[in-house]
């Protein structure tokens, strides 16, 4: 009866964790729009499934004290700013990483085994995401080129994820550690990455790839690969990529009337300049550079006014206090430790600036090479100097199965 109870517990969490992955990577999907702004999404109801780790009641294994010192700061901070600044929903997207770390941490299921299966689960929803993006690129051909000609940052297009297509560029490439012991599937999976990274014309995403394609070549080296295994999954990540990017071109359509603004045909659509797009010699001009940098110059005085912080996801607010009039449509600034710093404060900078210097110190100098989720925080942490806002739900899936692994290790004694 007991063997029958496990298995039926260990199927049971296996689902939910699966449900909770598809749900963190798909996460765009809105369930149910709120009259106050808030939306509901799936990642959201798929908390409701890890209640039963909860029960019955006993001492919980809790993230490590530092993570939960931020946490309180920041929620210190919103509090104490709730009537002048304002609460944002922000704070609600720490609270439930914090709740998902908490309950990895404490799920029934502990083996070596268990690890393997939530590293295959998270893979196959990997997988799945890349045929969406194939099949969303071609759905959305029409968009995508005509956007080549367009001058725009990034093509007008629905994401799976949350921020737009940058975003979904620099997740999509951060994903690809997780296929370290697959070489081949790891070719075909950052082709995909490559491919819209430079579709969408996504610098970041960019970034994101050469960071995970070298470790990934250094990974299979560090395990004994041969140098012709390496190079060849090297050159099928490349030929898979410039033939996609070639045919994707190349096959006529009928059609690439998109607006009122931008109607064309195939015909006249000339062969665009990736590279242009990607406006690499423009990086301190461009509108979107400039907008960051503007952002960033206004952190001081922001900070100066109220050193102890304006409460999370406040920091937009904050610099436009001092902007002369110019509303912002980011709803974060574009660089973790400034955003930290505005949010909860020169407290709240100086633990998170700790926490990821002991984590690249002491935890990547053992775990980079081998270990794909510390792989991912840290690339993670180096991409946050240009974007993200914190509390992504992305994140806050790898740091779970960081931290179970992590306990699980210490039970071992290693």
């Amino acid at each position: 009866m007991k063997k029958s109870t496990d298995n039926f517990r260990r199927l049971y969490y296996k689902a939910v964790i699966w449900l909770f992955m598809f749900a963190a990577v798909f996460q765009n999907i809105c369930l149910i729009q709120l009259p106050n702004g808030l939306n509901i999404y799936p990642f959201h109801l798929t908390a409701i499934l890890f209640l039963p780790v909860f029960f019955p009641v006993r001492r919980y294994k809790l993230p490590p004290w530092p993570l939960l010192l931020l946490l309180g700061i920041l929620i210190i901070t919103t509090l104490l700013n709730a009537s002048d600044v304002g609460i944002t929903f922000t704070i609600l997207s720490y609270g439930l990483g914090a709740y998902y770390c908490t309950a990895f941490l404490n799920l029934p299921t502990k083996t070596e085994n268990d690890e393997r299966e939530y590293i295959q689960l998270l893979q196959s929803v990997l997988l799945i995401l890349a045929a969406a993006l194939v099949v969303k690129m071609l759905v959305f051909r029409p968009e995508i080129l005509t956007f080549s000609q367009s001058g725009r940052f990034h093509p007008a297009i629905y994401c799976f994820f949350h921020g737009g297509c940058n975003l979904e560029a620099s997740w999509t490439a951060l994903f690809g550690v997780f296929f370290w012991k697959k070489p081949r599937t790891a070719a075909v999976y950052m082709a995909v990455a490559w491919v819209i990274s430079i579709l969408y014309a996504s610098r970041a995403g960019v970034i994101a790839c050469t960071m995970v394609t070298l470790w990934l070549l250094i990974h299979c080296r560090n395990k004994a690969y041969s140098i012709g295994r390496i190079m060849i999954s090297l050159t099928l990540t490349v030929a898979v990529s410039i033939g996609f990017l070639f045919v994707y071109w190349k096959l006529p359509i009928a059609d690439l009337a998109l607006d009122e603004e931008m109607s064309t045909s195939a015909e006249s659509i000339e062969e665009p300049n990736w590279m242009e797009n990607m406006r690499l010699d423009t990086v301190s001009s461009d509108p979107g550079s400039r907008g960051r940098l503007m952002m960033w110059k206004l952190v001081p005085q922001a900070f100066l006014d109220r050193p102890q912080g304006y409460g999370a996801g406040n920091a937009v607010k904050a610099i436009e206090r001092f902007s002369g009039g110019i509303d912002f449509a980011e709803d974060n600034i574009h660089n973790l430790v400034l955003q930290f710093l505005l949010d909860g404060g020169a407290l709240g900078a100086i633990v998170f600036v700790a926490i990821s210097a002991v984590f690249g110190i002491v935890q990547l100098r053992d775990h980079l090479a081998k270990d794909p989720r510390a792989a991912f925080l840290a690339f993670f942490i180096i991409l946050g100097m240009i974007q993200f806002q914190g509390p992504e739900i992305c994140m806050f899936l790898v740091l779970a199965l960081y931290l179970a692994r992590k306990r699980e290790m210490i039970q071992k004694g290693a």
